[in-house]
């Protein structure tokens, strides 16, 4: 598999993600990077709202909202309208509060097929 072309993302829009991560922890926090159609530059960030409950997961009941993240259903479709227009996502982001800015196996799985 080919990697992405990457994305430039602006120190603001990190700021924000930071900004982010601290009011939603000790849990994940989850959103999207938006950007103009056919360009690498992110120009807005989109914050969404984590779902995850382990009682209702039909796969992951050992982990957490503070260790995996669920876009709402809100969110989600409020994402999936947006995929045609001018102004569209580029990235889905998500944190891990208490530990280091890495891709987990989880991720990687979840970036190259993310219905499983």
């Amino acid at each position: 598999m080919t990697p992405p072309d990457p994305v430039n993302v602006p120190i603001s829009s990190l700021q924000e993600i930071f900004a982010h991560a601290r009011e939603s922890f000790p849990d994940e926090c989850c959103g999207w990077l938006t950007g103009e159609k056919n360009s690498r530059t992110a120009n807005g960030v989109r914050k969404a709202v984590n779902t995850y409950d382990r009682e209702t997961h039909p796969t992951a009941k050992d982990r957490t909202a503070q260790t995996a993240f669920v876009i709402s259903d809100e969110d989600l479709l409020a994402l999936n309208q947006t995929l045609e227009d001018d102004i569209r996502p580029l990235i889905i982001y998500h944190s891990h509060p208490n530990g280091r800015a890495y891709f987990s196996e989880t991720d990687r799985n979840n970036a190259v097929d993310p219905w499983g």
